[in-house]
């Protein structure tokens, strides 16, 4: 099985994904999925007998028929054994598993059923049975944390996360991920803000997805795009395409290659029954579905030039002309996580917040910048890059590539609001 650097191309899937009929597979796909989340949703796994029901089987051919490649949700039902049962033929069909969300660093009464600890179990089972396929969880994110243990006696996020890599992730055979569903896009008291913690979180998963892969795991980034809203939690409500394109670009920047969004709402999120991409039918197809694909297109079409470069470090930067966009106190959450110097960019200025990351390949490097404001500012930014020695780049925004030959190393760039640019100086 091809690795992630030798099959580049992302992994795009959701949490909960649409009923597995070949004509709603056909409106995932041309959204830009690649990979569906099989769960018991929609579809009963098991017959009275133990076997796998035909139905579960056909869901997957369905999968097949339309270029789409299987996850199986391991955790269904609260069962950590949920596949010892299965044949060879079942496993033959499964492209990777979806072990499950949020697992807790202690085992708790409630929400977290399971602790990191429960997860060692299933690390054999994968490695004897699906190591040669594609490992996923979502983690937990620093509010969810201080939702279950307090603000006071929840763990360090760093430490969560060093638990997980070193009891669980540096365990698994194959292609897997290291990712979180921190949500981003809040509102409080009538003010849209951006979680001052989702950036230092996602600093956090890049710096040791960078590190494991210096130690030979193949392993990937994973962030989890908001779709969804919850007044408790100050996640405000998705309305434009712009507020899924900060997050897609957003999520790049900090080197991401699986993008998972949350596609349809429960009743822990939003209004009960409510589906984000369509109505609870799923034969109507809202705005947000139209926001989702052109993200997701968007993010293919810069694949070609992005996905073969990795993650080096990211470095913020607040605007020179709008000063105040609410994010000095994620700035400063992030200052000891920052790179101190970038390989081949001297100076770099913008009008208004933004992150800027190196990425490399084989010693050749990149860069991408993101507007990093509040989408329903409607903020513009200019950026101004300076390159040692560069005197062409390619410049890559909204996936249309454009050479451009650079007067002194210098190169301009405006974004809109949402939007992210990727350069590679030559």
């Amino acid at each position: 099985m091809k690795n992630f650097k030798e099959k580049n191309e992302f992994i795009i899937l959701a949490d909960v994904p649409p009923i597995p009929t070949i004509d709603r597979l056909e409106k995932y796909k041309e959204a830009g999925f690649n990979y569906y989340n099989l769960t018991e949703d929609y579809i009963v796994r098991d017959n009275e007998d133990g076997s796998i029901s035909k139905e579960y089987f056909q869901a997957i051919d369905n999968c097949k028929e339309v270029g789409l490649k299987v996850l199986l949700r391991t955790m269904n039902n609260g069962s950590i054994h949920y596949y010892d049962n299965v044949t060879d033929e079942f496993l033959g069909k499964v492209h990777g598993y979806y072990m499950t969300d949020e697992p807790a660093p202690t085992r708790l009464d409630w929400y977290c059923k399971y602790a990191i600890e429960d997860y060692i179990k299933l690390v054999e089972w994968y490695n004897k049975n699906g190591g040669d396929t594609f490992w996923h969880i979502n983690l937990l994110q620093d509010y969810g944390m201080y939702l279950l243990y307090g603000r006071e006696k929840a763990p360090k996020y760093e430490d969560y996360l060093d638990l997980y890599i070193e009891k669980i992730l540096k365990k698994v055979k194959g292609e897997k991920s290291l990712g979180t569903d921190h949500y981003p896009m809040a509102c409080e008291k009538g003010v849209n803000f951006i979680k001052p913690t989702a950036i230092r979180d996602y600093f956090c998963l890049a710096e040791r997805t960078k590190k494991l892969i210096s130690e030979g795991h193949d392993v990937r980034t994973s962030i989890c795009i908001q779709l969804v809203s919850n007044e408790g939690l100050h996640i405000r409500e998705i309305e434009t395409f712009e507020d899924v394109g900060f997050q897609v670009n957003l999520a790049l920047v900090f080197g991401a290659k699986v993008i998972e969004h949350y596609i349809y709402a429960n009743k822990g999120f939003a209004k009960p029954g409510r589906a984000v991409l369509c109505d609870k039918e799923q034969v109507v197809y809202t705005k947000t579905y139209d926001h989702v694909k052109r993200a997701n297109l968007r993010a293919i079409a810069l694949g070609k030039y992005y996905l073969p470069y990795e993650w080096v470090g990211a470095k913020t930067y607040v605007g020179t002309k709008y000063t105040d966009c609410h994010n000095q106190e994620a700035f400063d959450l992030c200052k000891h996580k920052q790179i101190d110097k970038f390989a081949l960019l001297k100076d770099f200025t913008s009008t208004a917040d933004s992150i800027v990351a190196e990425f490399d390949k084989d010693g050749k490097k990149a860069y991408m910048a993101v507007n990093y404001t509040e989408p329903t500012y409607n903020i513009d930014n200019t950026l101004e890059f300076t390159f040692n020695g560069a005197k062409t780049a390619t410049v890559i925004i909204e996936g249309e590539p454009n050479e451009v030959t650079l007067e002194g190393g210098k190169l301009t760039v405006n974004l809109k609001a949402g939007e992210g640019v990727f350069v590679i100086p030559e």
